[in-house]
């Protein structure tokens, strides 16, 4: 309903402390103050001056000057009496041209537009004169997930109504809207809705391109198997994480109970370790069971953040699966041991080499053989080690032509040359052809006079 009191509100605010009104000191009310003023004085002088008998022409004088004083008196006391409400009537010009500002209009219960402020301008981009008189809904063309009809019967059964909707500018851009709706009762059944606007378009573009990118970070850590997290370490809760389904095993979209518990656990020793040793950054190893009861093998890194007085405060943290890298390392060890194992104990003088003929690995009788210690030969081409002047791709070429005739092949005949400089003919044969040779095996029997068939060695 309409509001009431307002007139004593007005008449309030020209009343001093004392009851008594303020004088409205305006121009005409000064300029009619001091004519009244001035009248009275003349007509003191005047009397001052005049002594009975009285003239006619005195009683004229002085009757013409108690009605100028009295005319005065009344103009001023008029003028004092309609320029009271002209300060706050101008006070509240001033305020409404300044509320003028915000996005605001009036509707009526037809969805007529009856109020259209600048700031409605401003965003929009219709004036006033096109806006007044127009529907809401097609002048912007409202996309809601409600119906207007639904829209209007909750506003006036809620009274007040919060919105969010797609409109267009008058040059075509659609704009998200948000709008804060409030029902104002003219009585007889006729409403209004004061609806407040505002224009959230970029707010709402700037999150979808959070979430997008979120959305990106969480499918690349989900693919590399990485968990990452965030904690407030004051009141021990967890803030943010990536979903734990894929680093912790189980279903996507069940109960998270079983990963939480783990990474609660591991948080709580991270927290004892950073407020015991006053580090920042925090790197470890770690084990957990999967949803299954699987093992699993883990790094982690972390990040404490403390306040000025050195509290830690937060923690950021990353948790990466290593079960499978942990496992080709084992067996990567496993086969390298296993080489080793069969160079130490192999009769034979063998080398290892890659696809260029530098020796990789090679037998401890490799070394007794050529009077090096087995690790000084690691490095050193083949083709340094025999006793030919010609070029290495001379010597490469003669093996091939060696081993490809039909009537001839391994063993083939070389020289090489010892540690104090001797040279001594030996046998030699290779476990794959020397013109491709990838990882290439050379291998000598330098222990007897008789050749030994050639073996085959995992190299890893």
């Amino acid at each position: 309903m309409h509001p009431k009191g307002g007139d004593t509100q007005t008449r309030a605010e020209h009343v001093t402390q004392r009851g008594w009104p303020r004088l409205a000191l305006d121009r005409r009310t000064i300029g009619l103050s001091a004519l009244f003023a001035i009248i009275i004085v003349a007509a003191m002088v005047k009397a001052a001056y005049m002594a009975p008998p009285f003239s006619v022409g005195d009683a004229v004088m002085i009757t013409a000057m108690i009605l100028a004083g009295l005319a005065s008196g009344g103009v001023m006391v008029w003028s004092w009496r309609t320029s009271m409400p002209a300060a706050p009537t101008l006070a509240r010009r001033e305020l409404m041209d300044a509320a003028d500002v915000a996005a605001v209009m009036i509707v009526d219960g037809q969805g007529i537009i009856r109020h259209w402020s600048r700031g409605c301008e401003a965003i929009y981009g219709w004036p006033k004169a096109l806006a007044i008189g127009r529907k809401r809904v097609e002048l912007l063309h409202c996309q809601t997930s409600v119906p207007p009809a639904e829209l209007w019967q909750t506003l006036k059964s809620r009274g007040s109504l919060s919105q969010e909707m797609v409109e267009r500018h008058r040059d075509g851009r659609e704009l998200i809207i948000g709008g804060n709706v409030r029902l104002f009762e003219h009585g007889g059944d006729r409403y209004s809705a004061v609806v407040s606007v505002t224009d959230i378009t970029e707010q709402r573009r700037a999150e979808d391109a959070l979430r997008l990118s979120e959305a990106r970070l969480a499918t690349a850590v989900s693919v590399q198997g990485i968990f990452i997290y965030e904690v407030d370490l004051i009141e021990r809760r967890t803030i943010w994480t990536t979903a734990g389904d894929r680093f912790f095993g189980g279903e996507a979209g069940a109960a998270a109970d079983h990963w939480q518990g783990e990474h609660a656990r591991q948080i709580g020793k991270l927290v004892e370790r950073a407020v015991g040793s006053g580090e920042d950054r925090l790197h470890f190893d770690f084990d957990f069971h999967h949803a299954d009861g699987m093992q699993r093998f883990a790094e982690g890194w972390a990040r404490i953040i403390r306040d000025e007085a050195g509290r830690p405060i937060r923690l950021l943290g990353t948790h990466l699966d290593v079960t499978e890298r942990r496992a080709g390392e084992e067996a990567l060890r496993a086969g390298e041991a296993e080489r080793r194992a069969i160079l130490a104990t192999v009769p034979d003088a063998m080398f290892v080499c890659n696809e260029r003929g530098v020796v990789r690995a090679c037998s401890a009788t490799a070394g007794e053989m050529l009077g090096y210690a087995p690790d000084a030969l690691i490095g050193t081409r083949l083709a340094d080690l025999i006793d030919d002047q010609r070029a290495r791709k001379a010597i490469h070429r003669e093996f091939l032509q060696e081993t490809a005739a039909a009537d001839r092949g391994w063993p083939v005949p070389v020289r090489v040359c010892r540690a104090n400089g001797e040279t001594m003919p030996i046998p030699s044969w290779s476990a794959m052809p020397w013109s491709r040779a990838p990882a290439s095996m050379s291998c000598s029997d330098g222990t007897c006079g008789r050749p030994s068939p050639p073996r085959s060695v995992s190299t890893g």
